[in-house]
């Protein structure tokens, strides 16, 4: 039976007086996602267990539909794996789609994806268990010179989403071995288009690079949106979802 995940969001707030007045300023939101399962303790509050179960039977009306297929079992792991890769030549035809320019390749971090897909039905709680985070398309405009630090510092990290534009080899030790984009050799003056989150075009997960784009576009997307729309897509021509290893990445152990 799969578990069902709900979101709560806790609230902060901080007490102000003024002219012996108070009121109350929300100074931060966290979320965070707790498994409503058979493990869950007990209660003997009546009220509080109509009120979830009322909550989870629109929530499952919702994230139980089926909207799609996918060939294979998915998995999500690094250097590379079947999910990073269909997730990052998604981002790549997506970003190129929306911005209606031509991305050279896509990155895509390995902590954004965050769990598996089964082979067989899709359904939306899949995507969003997959993709639970709020993370928009961005297109990136970068230097050859700093593109060469963003794989440097995939290579530090064994490895991340990168699209099928891409080959590169890591060392053992965390270093690059050669990376070539669509077979060519990087050109530190060229400036390179490239599809990513704005997660990771803010700078975060060691993409300190991004900062010095020399252009931006921000693009009103949810990557979870896409893929939602692209799973509909290739059902309604009853295609199934699929991804191959290639070697886009490898990492000599």
């Amino acid at each position: 039976m799969k578990t069902i995940l709900y979101t709560f969001l806790s609230i902060f707030l901080t007490f102000t007086t003024s002219c012996n007045s108070s009121r109350y300023r929300i100074i931060e939101t966290e979320g965070h996602t707790i498994p409503m399962d058979s493990l869950q303790k007990e209660t003997n509050d009546t009220d509080f267990i109509a009120a979830v179960d009322n909550y989870k039977a629109q929530v499952d009306s919702i994230a139980n539909q089926v909207i799609g297929h996918s060939a294979i079992f998915m998995d999500i792991q690094r250097p590379q794996s079947l999910l990073s890769n269909y997730t990052s030549d998604l981002l790549c035809d997506k970003v190129s789609e929306y911005s209606k320019e031509k991305c050279d390749f896509a990155i895509m971090n390995i902590g954004g994806i965050r769990t598996s897909l089964s082979k067989g039905e899709i359904t939306i709680g899949d995507i969003f268990n997959i993709f639970p985070f709020e993370n928009s398309l961005c297109l990136i405009k970068l230097k050859g010179n700093d593109v060469k630090k963003i794989f440097e510092s995939i290579a530090s990290r064994e490895g991340e989403g990168v699209s099928k534009e891409i080959q590169m080899t890591i060392t053992s030790d965390n270093k690059i071995k050669n990376v070539t984009i669509n077979g060519k050799n990087i050109d530190d003056n060229r400036i390179y288009t490239i599809a990513t989150i704005d997660y990771l075009a803010n700078g975060n997960d060691g993409m300190d690079a991004f900062k010095n784009a020399t252009e931006r576009k921000d693009i009103p997307v949810h990557l979870r949106d896409a893929m939602l729309d692209e799973v509909k897509k290739q059902e309604a021509a009853s295609k199934p979802l699929n991804s191959k290893m290639d070697n886009r990445l490898i990492y000599e152990k």
